[in-house]
């Protein structure tokens, strides 16, 4: 489904069955109960970042609100549900977007929690996040470091995937930069923290 904006900043397409909005996850019962309804019906997307009206307020930090959901919905929901999750950019806005494809199985999701276990492992998930995060961004902090060298000291391994999840979402958001960044994969690649990623350290620590 494309996303469009009208002149005042506004999705142009509406609520509806298969499609809802949230303004964040402050409140995650809510969504989860959504993301339920969907995977019992004919699927639908969830899009976090945007107000019930349409208008687009996008979220503070959107590689941990995405990883916050993937989490949510892993540790909330029975059976085990695997959504598409992706970060979209409208403008400079970032949101995140749950697709629900139409389900296969005929056992039908359910929550598998209640609300105050909800918010407790959002809370949860919110902390470690942020303190992967952070970590690896101080691993940079005096002077370029391998990927290897950053990932050790959060006591994760050198792995592809590890990468993908923890250290190329940084690069993505310009907290990260490479020091060959024209030869991304060279095997003399080094990473370091950069002053949006200094900013970033200091504002998760407030």
């Amino acid at each position: 489904m494309l996303f469009e904006l009208d002149s005042s900043g506004s999705l142009t397409i509406p609520e509806g069955k298969t499609l809802e909005f949230k303004r964040d996850l402050s409140s995650p019962l809510g969504p989860m109960k959504t993301v339920v309804a969907f995977a019992n019906s004919a699927g639908g997307q969830l899009v976090i970042g945007v107000e019930r009206d349409g208008t687009v307020v996008g979220v503070d930090d959107p590689i941990a609100e995405e990883e916050r959901i993937t989490n949510l919905i892993a540790d909330s929901i029975s059976p085990q549900l695997v959504p598409a999750i992706d970060i979209v950019t409208l403008g400079a806005i970032d949101r995140v977007r749950v697709t629900i494809a139409l389900p296969s199985h005929a056992v039908h999701p359910e929550l598998a929690h209640s609300s105050e276990q909800v918010s407790e492992q959002v809370s949860e998930q919110v902390s470690k996040l942020m303190s992967t995060s952070v970590a690896l961004l101080e691993a940079a902090l005096d002077g370029p470091s391998t990927r290897g060298e950053m990932l050790k000291k959060v006591g994760l391994s050198d792995i592809c995937g590890n990468y993908r999840r923890h250290l190329l979402p940084l690069i993505e958001r310009g907290y990260l930069a490479r020091t060959l960044p024209d030869k991304p994969n060279s095997q003399h690649q080094q990473y370091f923290t950069t002053e949006a990623g200094k900013a970033h350290i200091e504002n998760m620590k407030q």
